[in-house]
């Protein structure tokens, strides 16, 4: 029963998953380019971001929302993204020239997408990307990280198990 829930909740959120992958194959090809972060690789990132409903509401808010939490977390080397969703492809946003990133996901498509983004971008800057598949309502260990993120997870975690906030805190 949950993982029918889970898996129509993250459905819920991805809006147009055969178009990112297109968009993942232009950005592959900029990058192989130009080998940098130009303008056309910069707006690439944000395309991407634009299909998926949790990343779309926070695109135009990024730089701001790493600048507020590394200033009091100091700016991280390792980050640990539970429930990634796409929020990995705001990592240029997070003005870090160096980090390991571990983006957890209970979709296998997602993980795989992800997992193809960070062997892109690690060619042309100092990321470690690795992703791991998490179902959050069961799992109970997690990698270590200087900073969690947890962007519009928790909410749809409690409508499927009450009170999941306090272990997933004890655990993470």
């Amino acid at each position: 029963m949950f993982l029918n829930r889970w898996n129509y909740i993250v459905s819920y959120f991805n809006l147009k998953s055969k178009e990112r992958e297109e968009l993942l194959s232009l950005l592959e090809e900029s990058i192989s380019k130009s080998r940098k972060i130009d303008n056309e690789v910069v707006e690439l990132h944000k395309k991407i971001l634009a299909t998926h409903l949790s990343t779309r509401e926070r695109l135009k808010y990024y730089r701001t929302i790493y600048e507020n939490i590394f200033k009091y977390t100091g700016r991280p080397s390792r980050i640990l993204d539970l429930g990634a969703g796409l929020n990995p492809f705001s990592y240029i946003f997070m003005n870090i020239s160096s980090v390991e990133y571990t983006a957890s996901e209970i979709s296998s498509e997602d993980i795989r997408f992800i997992q193809r983004y960070f062997k892109l971008i690690s060619t042309y800057k100092r990321i470690i990307g690795a992703t791991i598949k998490l179902d959050l309502i069961f799992d109970k260990t997690f990698p270590d990280a200087d900073v969690c993120l947890l962007f519009k997870v928790l909410d749809s975690l409690e409508n499927l198990k009450r009170n999941i906030k306090r272990r997933l805190f004890k655990y993470a």
